[in-house]
């Protein structure tokens, strides 16, 4: 609407250009020395055409004397918008509806030189004494040798009120807006909870299944044997051999053993799934460690003539949980006699690696597929049998090597190819 104003502004001034040209001949008409009667017609076809061409300008329009702003002329759209009953130019000033008078100050310093039209927004009065915003334009001209200015005004109190409300909606918008993309965000973030929450729950749910299952197989199956061989004794013991005796006492001894380490293991999983099994790392010669850990694993080893070998630094240090480290190097060396033949090999080996130390165990066993490969590490995996040998295990070992090394803020990974061992890595912070 604004610049349509402007554009209707712009088109009446431009065709009022030659209005000085009117007045021009208007002047030389007074002082030619033509009869009398041609001068009379020529000024008030002069005045009749000027009128004419106010009358029927779009807009509300009025001649305005420079020095004093008495309204010379102006169009019935003028008096109406002003509400003005009769227009008398020796009384009515124009600056006189201005509400601010310094306004008139602007139109009057205005350099016509420079731009020749002069818009601006003023705050206007009627002759009713109510108030409106006008859109005023101003041309500078001359009339009857007078500095005077052709002025148009339009009432854009209601196209302004629309544009405050159109704002003001804007910024309701803009605000509700703001408020919808806070509550999809937090809606994101309580779906993200959510998704935690039942990725938790399923963690919880396979935890306690893997519980259930250790318990009622894995636990319970050594004890079967244990009772089972024990009952043989105390019922055959006069008609066994010796070998016999022998062969059922070892079979109860490595069964005892396997029922131990697993309830170690159960333990050690319960107390860190509660979160009271306590973690106070603390200077550690690994090379000692690995040495002892291989020492309590040494008649499993000579069973089966496996060959361990140690290649590690004497002057190594790590900052580990001692009881943590000392789980997880068992688990790993344990699980390497485990899947290795008989006549095979075993190989603990460690280096810097920034700051961390990288801990290997790597045996010359069965080795992994990549499916088995998959499966290790997850508590929602029945891990009792794996490889081509289907070796006993209930996976928990891992697992808690796993959950211990990421408490130092380490990984663990595997290396393995199918029939040709397999290398398991960690790594923990050096000292």
């Amino acid at each position: 609407m604004e610049s349509q104003i402007k554009n209707d502004s712009t088109a009446f001034f431009d065709e009022l250009k030659d209005l000085n040209k009117v007045n021009s001949f208007t002047q030389t008409a007074k002082m030619a020395s033509s009869p009398a009667e041609i001068i009379s017609h020529k000024l008030t076809e002069s005045e009749k055409r000027f009128e004419t061409l106010m009358e029927f300008n779009p807009l509300p329009f009025a001649l305005v004397r420079f020095i004093d702003g008495i309204i010379l002329f102006s169009n019935s759209k003028f008096s109406k918008l002003f509400a003005i009953s009769s227009l008398d130019s020796a009384d009515k000033n124009f600056y006189d509806f201005l509400v601010f008078r310094e306004e008139a100050d602007e139109i009057i310093n205005h350099d016509y030189s420079i731009s020749y039209l002069f818009e601006s927004e003023m705050q206007m009065s009627r002759e009713d004494n109510s108030f409106f915003l006008g859109c005023v334009s101003v041309v500078a001209t001359k009339y009857n040798l007078e500095d005077a200015f052709m002025i148009n005004v339009v009432d854009v109190t209601e196209k302004k009120i629309i544009e405050e409300e159109k704002e003001k909606l804007m910024e309701e918008l803009e605000i509700s807006r703001e408020q919808i993309e806070e509550e999809a965000a937090k809606m994101a973030q309580i779906n993200i909870q959510l998704e935690e929450s039942e990725l938790k729950l399923k963690e919880l749910n396979a935890a306690k299944d893997k519980l259930f299952s250790i318990i009622g197989h894995d636990l319970k199956n050594p004890f079967f044997v244990i009772s089972s061989y024990a009952q043989m004794l105390d019922d055959d013991y006069e008609e066994l051999s010796i070998d016999e005796k022998l062969q059922i006492i070892h079979t109860i001894g490595d069964t005892s053993k396997f029922a131990y380490k697993l309830l170690e293991n159960l333990l050690h999983w319960a107390r860190s799934q509660t979160g009271r099994m306590e973690f106070i790392p603390e200077p550690i010669q690994l090379k000692k460690m690995i040495n002892n850990s291989i020492q309590l694993l040494s008649s499993q080893a000579q069973k089966k003539n496996i060959i361990i070998t140690v290649d590690i630094n004497s002057a190594l240090m790590a900052e580990a949980d001692k009881n943590m480290l000392d789980t997880v190097l068992r688990n790993l060396i344990a699980n390497a006699i485990k899947f290795t033949p008989e006549g095979g090999s075993v190989k603990v080996l460690a280096s810097e690696s920034g700051d961390f130390i990288q801990i290997s165990v790597a045996d010359s066993g069965i080795g992994l597929s990549e499916s088995d490969k998959t499966k290790l590490f997850r508590i929602d995996v029945n891990n009792c049998e794996i490889g081509s040998s289907k070796e006993k295990g209930t996976g928990l070992g891992l697992i808690l090597c796993k959950e211990f090394i990421e408490r130092h803020g380490g990984t663990i990974w595997v290396e393995s190819e199918l029939g040709k061992g397999s290398e398991f890595t960690f790594t923990i912070p050096k000292l």
